[in-house]
């Protein structure tokens, strides 16, 4: 067995297999193991070896060794009281031999880097809400708004997206500006009939001003309309 080829054969293994770095760790251990031994068909080394020279407990050792066995890379029968558990390793320099292997390879862990790509470019993404497109939510926050404000939240979404409309956009969260402010100017506007945020010729039918106040306050204050103050 010779030991470069074996290395290299258990990096193109990897590359279509899992391994955390604790069993990598402990195969490479074994490894040396085996090169120190001359590449013995079976070599017995102690837990307590291992486990110096990978840094892992017993237990860690012996889930690593189980999950080392069910690959295929290792043998392992356990000793007794007289004698250290001994390993036989698995030849991998013939296993991805050849040009026709080796382009498989290539070509199947491109497949997985294609897929785990995939799988990360499919973060969440915030959706348009109200009638004016331009009030953006993650889905689980405009859930999180209907449970807390059961039946409110399409209102303040109105609202918010309103003020946004005629003041523009400077919130770095509209979940937050909803929260602070918009679900009671939507109660308010509803109160004073302003449940209409579009209003007469297109325009909000809140008070905008009241809501600016509002907006400046650290507690999002309470709205007192501008149209009902005394």
């Amino acid at each position: 067995m010779n030991y470069i080829l074996q290395m290299n054969g258990f990096w193109r293994w990897r590359r279509l297999h899992l391994l955390n770095s604790k069993q990598a760790d402990l195969y490479f251990a074994i490894l040396d193991c085996f090169n120190s031994a001359r590449w013995a068909t079976r070599v017995t080394v102690p837990n307590s070896t291992l486990m110096s020279m990978c840094g892992l407990c017993a237990s860690d050792l012996y889930k690593c060794r189980a999950v080392l066995s069910k690959a295929g890379l290792i043998t392992y029968r356990s000793g007794n009281r007289m004698e250290a558990g001994s390993y036989g390793l698995v030849s991998l320099s013939e296993c991805f031999m050849g040009s026709n292997s080796d382009s498989n390879v290539e070509r199947n862990v491109e497949h997985i880097y294609k897929n785990k790509t995939k799988t990360k470019t499919k973060t969440k993404e915030k959706r348009a809400y109200g009638s004016r497109g331009n009030v953006f939510l993650y889905e689980d926050e405009y859930a999180a708004l209907e449970r807390e404000f059961p039946g409110e939240a399409p209102g303040a979404v109105e609202c918010l997206g309103a003020y946004i409309e005629l003041k523009g956009d400077k919130y770095r969260s509209h979940a937050a500006a909803i929260r602070k402010w918009g679900i009671t100017a939507a109660r308010e506007g509803k109160r004073s009939g302003g449940g209409n945020p579009r209003g007469g010729g297109g325009k909000a039918s809140y008070d905008l001003a009241a809501i600016e106040a509002m907006e400046m306050r650290p507690d999002g204050g309470t709205f007192v309309s501008a149209r009902g103050a005394g």
